[in-house]
């Protein structure tokens, strides 16, 4: 029998990509009501924390917790919880796997602790003035769990499976003021639809021409490195048909150059005295990977964040573009094989 309810319909209520964007909905509705519901002066240090989470310190580390911060976080994880379950029952991810819902609560709460740690240690004075933050002590963190000796537990591996689903809730939940993207709307798009791809030609001249790599690994590599990373080198896979170790060398080195330079070019930016739009502008349209673009820009200041995620978004919307432009390019240019894939 036919289906009650369209596809798009249905896709609403069990895709990431639509979760992502209720629950990014549901968290601003409850972000609004706390801002009206809870009392505080106009610019008093309670303005800065009026949504539950710690403070700034400097000696004393209990000195990020009040009462107010020490019994509203956990409810707000609470909040979090219950969205992320509805999730998982709307996907059917619960249904589908052999981990049960109770498991993925506990690897959720793990979760929770690892951000609310590093968000605590990074709201240090000295720390936050030599740009530790919470993005760079989180994905320590990260790396101390996942490559610590012995095996992760199941419950923990099935939330971590989840990593590019937090990340596109966390991309919703990236609030940017509309005065931002006034003050650098223009400029965003120069730097990412101009830049970025004169930086992608002048590298795949010099792969092609000064390192001898053939045509098709070297514009996977290009893209990879000016676009948007593996999205990119997939797009543009499917249009030059590479042999699948050429896809596979090219993601390889992007994703180890993307983790380098997720710091290396945010501690430049702060030793060289950087301006923090500048630097926000930077990163958003060379760093890959919007999630490593918000961490690295985040090591700067939080206006380096907006910007950077104004610029990443709008570069990340021209792969459509770049996708025909490539495509046209390639079936014109002259090639030695027939099957769209040069010879070493």
């Amino acid at each position: 029998p036919p289906p009650r309810h369209p596809k798009w319909l249905l896709d609403m209520g069990r895709t990431t990509d639509w979760w992502s964007l209720w629950i990014g909905l549901t968290s601003f509705c409850l972000a609004f009501a706390i801002v009206y519901a809870v009392p505080y002066a106009a610019h008093s240090e309670r303005a800065r924390y009026v949504v539950p989470q710690p403070m700034g310190w400097d000696g004393n580390p209990l000195d990020a917790w009040d009462a107010y911060g020490a019994v509203g976080t956990p409810l707000l994880f609470v909040a979090f919880g219950l969205q992320y379950a509805a999730f998982l029952r709307a996907s059917g991810r619960i249904t589908k796997q052999k981990t049960t819902a109770m498991a993925y609560m506990k690897g959720f709460c793990c979760l929770c602790a690892v951000a609310t740690s590093a968000f605590w240690v990074g709201r240090n004075a000295w720390c936050s003035n030599n740009g530790l933050g919470y993005a760079v002590l989180s994905i320590l963190f990260g790396m101390m769990i996942s490559n610590a000796p012995g095996s992760r537990p199941a419950w923990l591996l099935a939330v971590a499976a989840d990593g590019e689903f937090f990340i596109k809730c966390s991309l919703v939940l990236l609030a940017v003021e509309f005065g931002v993207i006034g003050r650098f709307g223009w400029q965003s798009f120069i730097v990412s639809w101009i830049g970025s791809p004169v930086a992608l030609v002048a590298g795949y001249l010099i792969g092609t021409r000064i390192f001898g790599m053939n045509a098709a690994l070297s514009l996977l590599v290009s893209v990879g490195a000016t676009w948007c990373g593996a999205s990119a080198i997939s797009a543009v896979g499917a249009i030059v048909n590479p042999p699948a170790s050429d896809i596979s060398v090219s993601i390889s080195v992007v994703a180890a150059f993307t983790v380098i330079f997720t710091f290396a070019q945010a501690y430049l930016a702060i030793g060289v005295g950087m301006d923090d739009s500048v630097a926000g502008a930077w990163i958003g349209a060379s760093v890959d990977q919007t999630g490593n673009v918000v961490a690295s820009a985040a090591i700067v200041s939080e206006e380096a964040v907006e910007v950077a995620g104004i610029v990443k978004m709008i570069l990340n919307s021209g792969l459509g573009i770049l996708a025909t432009v490539v495509a046209f390019w390639w079936q014109m240019r002259p090639s030695s094989t027939t099957n769209g894939a040069e010879k070493k």
